[in-house]
């Protein structure tokens, strides 16, 4: 059986240009994860996630090239969703960044995010489940003895519009509308 090797241990590839669409990161390229030791912070990561708290987006940008494939792999396994999970990941990201002041120096950064990005897809999978199940509730017609089958006709056709207007809204007026 043929083993395939990672695409992280391959050797770097020449750097892109950098141009007004395509910002190369400086160390991207260079910037390689350790598999062997997923806990050890590889030498330059430290520098870079210091680098990152001080304001760079350089170096932020280089951790997030370094680690989006490992993060959405992550978000995918607990969502199951590819959508989910690259929203997951992004989102993830976007925390950590948020976070990066109480991200405590030394630590290893690879825990540290994927905990961010596995607890986005968490919330992401446990959100569709609600909503699945509401959109069963919503779409479940009671059975009123006596009813007229044209005006159980006309019932389900307006909690259908009603169900595909609730689609439509933002998941926080979504949400509002759930908790009602």
């Amino acid at each position: 059986m043929e083993r395939r090797r990672c695409r992280c241990r391959r050797p770097p590839r020449a750097p892109r240009a950098a141009s007004p669409g395509n910002r190369a990161a400086p160390d991207a390229e260079n910037y390689r994860l350790n598999h062997d030791n997923p806990s050890m912070q590889t030498p330059g990561e430290e520098a870079l996630v210091e680098r990152a708290r001080r304001g760079d987006p350089d170096a932020f940008e280089t951790l997030v090239l370094a680690y989006q494939s490992l993060a959405f792999r992550t978000a995918f396994l607990i969502a199951g969703d590819a959508a989910d999970a690259e929203e997951a990941a992004q989102d993830g990201f976007v925390k950590a960044h948020r976070a990066l002041g109480r991200f405590r120096s030394g630590e290893p950064f690879r825990p540290w995010l994927l905990t961010i990005v596995a607890n986005e897809a968490r919330n992401r999978r446990r959100t569709r489940g609600r909503r699945a199940a509401l959109a069963l509730r919503a779409a479940a017609v009671p059975d009123v003895p006596g009813e007229d089958p044209e005006e159980a006709a006309l019932a389900t056709e307006r909690r259908q519009r009603l169900l595909t207007a609730v689609e439509r809204l933002r998941d926080d007026d979504r949400d509002v509308l759930a908790c009602r």
